[in-house]
């Protein structure tokens, strides 16, 4: 009986038993621990080489020197 029932799950759902159903669970996270650690690096570069030099320049501009 639970043979059957089975059997009925694959063809119900046009699946084989063959065929890799997509990624798991563990090879998603995988990726997207990936793409997040990317995007942080992107950023910290961005914040690196753009944001702090340009705040610099933006502070010395506004700083008033002692007369």
């Amino acid at each position: 009986m639970a043979l059957r029932e089975m059997l009925d799950f694959f063809q119900v759902n046009e699946l084989s038993p063959n065929e890799r159903l997509g990624p798991s669970g563990r090879t998603m996270e995988a990726n997207l621990k990936k793409r997040i650690n990317a995007i942080i690096a992107i950023i910290r570069d961005i914040e690196k080489t753009q944001t702090k030099p340009t705040n610099a320049m933006l502070q010395s501009l506004f700083e008033l020197e002692p007369q």
